[in-house]
């Protein structure tokens, strides 16, 4: 009975887990490429048990450039907080998505870690706000210098 129990147990942590699908590689123009040794950059994809992806994208030395969640891993639809890195590893920008569109607040950063600029997204007309293609109307908080 104990052994029945032992791997029931073994059984459903396996599966709660989340499970890694696959590491695809890009040039510098974001162009799949198979060879990694041609790669600029890395993704990977991770299943999560809500049905979610987990997605983080790597510069050439394997340091961290970006990692969020999105709700598909083939057509990309972020969701939640999107943290984006320089190329030291440093945090630039934290961006709230909601169904692949900016939504919210959204912070950028100096490589120091101060807080350059604090901008909010809007879906709707609601707000007086600045139109900036690709991304919904835009208010601007907060810029510090």
């Amino acid at each position: 009975m104990r052994i029945v129990f032992t791997l029931a147990f073994l059984s459903f942590n396996c599966l709660s887990f989340a499970q890694s699908l696959q590491t695809i590689y890009f040039d510098k123009n974001w162009v799949e490429v198979k060879q990694p040794s041609l790669a600029e950059f890395s993704r990977t994809i991770t299943e999560l048990p809500d049905g979610m992806y987990e997605l983080k994208d790597f510069y050439k030395n394997n340091i961290l450039k970006q990692e969020g969640k999105s709700s598909g891993f083939e057509s990309i639809k972020f969701q939640g907080i999107v943290k984006s890195y320089d190329k030291d590893g440093h945090l630039e920008d934290e961006v709230n998505y909601e169904e692949g569109m900016r939504k919210g607040e959204a912070r950028s950063y100096y490589p120091n870690g101060k807080l350059k600029k604090l901008e909010e997204y809007f879906l709707d007309d609601s707000i007086d706000t600045i139109k900036s293609p690709p991304f919904p109307k835009t208010k601007m908080i907060s810029f510090f210098d």
